[in-house]
């Protein structure tokens, strides 16, 4: 399964119950401009906007949310 996820073209990154980075694939990695390695154990709020921190702090925080897939949309900011 680890390798479907790695070589899925879409980021994606699981996360614990504290919001930690478990796993990233490679196009998370380039999606964040890290390497898969530099974001394994980074906080999930460090990555992404206010607002959408604070929708990923009360996600996690929902009873049953752990071993439950989640998805959410994170389109980069055009600005930057």
């Amino acid at each position: 399964a680890a390798s479907l996820l790695q070589s899925s073209p879409q980021a994606v990154l699981t996360v614990n119950s504290t919001a930690h980075i478990q796993f990233a694939n490679s196009a998370a990695a380039k999606m964040f401009g890290y390497t898969r390695k530099e974001l394994l154990g980074k906080s999930l709020e460090a990555l992404v906007p206010g607002a959408l921190s604070a929708r990923l702090t009360r996600l996690l925080a929902e009873p049953g949310t752990c071993g439950r897939r989640s998805e959410l949309q994170i389109k980069p900011d055009p600005s930057h």
